[in-house]
């Protein structure tokens, strides 16, 4: 498609006259806040098809943008201004609005207003007021997602500099947290000697607490920039023994905002020698401060674990302690059952399916989780459960449970595509929501 629409483009350079089926759209990218024609903005043209091409313009002086020769089908359009990322047209919580080429649909003459990101600048300071360098922060944000209220990680990763700052662009309007991890200069772990220190930084959240129930939003409206500033304590740290057996991939999370967790960077230490009395070494973990964690042995990222108290001394305890056992069977819209399919359990436990369509989860810990299928040609269409909740798109498992399910699936092959446009009177919509309810609402 790229390669097709280079060539219409190309075509109207050398003044070819194009056929009847073939359109143009065009218009004017303005920024939102001040309505002010922005020169030099980047503008995509993109097919709706999958793995379609895109053709790229830049618009002039006076914001004008113009493709041409267009063939008749659906589009989206994007725009960006010079050094940030693309946006929809009338784009809204990941939504934006096609471009129906039809030669009946108005297609020129598009205003197209660009969002000003907003921004956090950050500074993170001991208790002496001294800089923390390489702390990792984390941005959270509380929006709706998919007709619910959700807080999830939005930027994640970056780490302070030498003055102990950070700034944490491209962000879009909305309500903030911000956590901070991070490690005492004078640590083992920070300053790559062997020794280590009784005394950590436990995960801290603004404005200074290390209670996310706590934490305070940071509001950011439109092209707005927050400068916030932490200040992170000093704990003892506690020293937490592994039960015997290899947990090379032990996972600790502590809770963030709302439903959401933070990986945490520990280190791991054996003590007296192996083999010595027959006994193997014991393993322990360092650099935590007493509190309240999630832990988990599980290789795939994402995997829910156990919630424990942890203090200094503290044994963890077996690794299935609390966990239910999740068996079902698939049946598939009045056809045989289709073993070698891999059910998901997100986030992170995954099932094959047997030819008689049976399937088992062992050691789910306690949580919610959602169902998918690891197959493009399945489709999940209904669920029943015993033993857990189900809550909205979630399966709600309690501590100890033996929960049976009993999913139905259909072949996509067997489903219908349904596309057209939004009407008021004789003229298109831009930017309406279209819903597909079925008929059964309990389902």
């Amino acid at each position: 498609m790229k390669i097709c629409l280079l060539f219409f483009l190309a075509r109207l350079a050398a003044g070819q006259t194009a056929p009847v089926d073939e359109f143009k759209i065009s218009g004017v990218v303005v920024d939102h806040l001040s309505n002010r024609a922005l020169n030099r903005a980047l503008v995509q043209l993109v097919k709706a098809d999958k793995n379609a091409g895109e053709v790229t313009v830049f618009t002039g002086p006076d914001g004008l943008f113009r493709f041409t020769h267009v063939p008749k089908g659906r589009y989206r359009l994007l725009a960006a201004k010079r050094g940030e990322a693309l946006q929809g047209f009338q784009a809204y919580d990941g939504y934006s609005t096609a471009i129906v080429v039809d030669g009946i649909q108005k297609t020129d003459a598009l205003v197209f207003p660009i969002r000003t990101p907003a921004s956090i600048n950050a500074t993170v300071l001991d208790e002496n007021g001294d800089p923390v360098r390489n702390a990792r922060i984390e941005v959270f944000d509380k929006s709706v997602v998919r007709g619910e209220v959700e807080t999830r990680i939005r930027a994640g990763g970056f780490n302070t500099n030498s003055s102990g700052q950070i700034h944490v662009g491209h962000l879009e309007p909305g309500r903030y947290y911000l956590a901070v991890e991070a490690t005492p200069w004078f640590s083992g772990m920070a300053s790559g000697m062997s020794a280590e220190t009784d005394l950590v930084y436990p995960v801290t959240f603004y404005v200074d607490t290390t209670d996310a129930n706590s934490a305070h939003a940071i509001p950011l409206a439109e092209g707005s920039s927050a400068s916030i500033q932490i200040t992170l304590h000093t704990t003892p740290g506690i020293r937490v023994k592994l039960p015997p057996g290899e947990r090379a991939q032990l996972g600790i999370y502590v809770a963030g905002p709302g439903d959401t967790r933070i990986p945490l960077s520990v280190s791991m230490a054996g003590s007296g020698q192996a083999g010595h009395n027959g006994e193997p070494m014991t393993m322990e973990l360092m650099n935590l401060p007493a509190g309240r964690y999630e832990v988990t042995n599980r290789g795939e990222f994402g995997s829910r674990g156990q919630i424990v108290d942890l203090e200094n001394g503290s044994t963890l305890p077996p690794e299935n302690n609390g966990c239910a056992t999740i068996r079902g069977k698939l049946l598939l819209d009045g056809l045989p059952p289709k073993g070698g399919v891999i059910l998901a359990l997100n986030p992170g436990l995954n099932a094959t399916i047997a030819p008689d369509g049976t399937f088992k989860f062992d050691s789910a810990a306690p949580g919610k989780y959602s169902l998918s299928m690891r197959d493009s040609t399945l489709l999940i269409s209904a669920v029943e459960a015993q033993g857990a909740r189900l809550v909205n798109d979630s399966l709600d498992v309690p501590a100890d449970a033996a929960v049976e399910l009993t999913i139905k699936a259909v072949a996509t092959e067997t489903l219908a595509s349904l596309e057209g446009i939004a009407m008021q009177g004789n003229v298109a919509v831009g930017g309406a929501m279209v819903l597909l309810l079925p008929r059964d609402a309990a389902n």
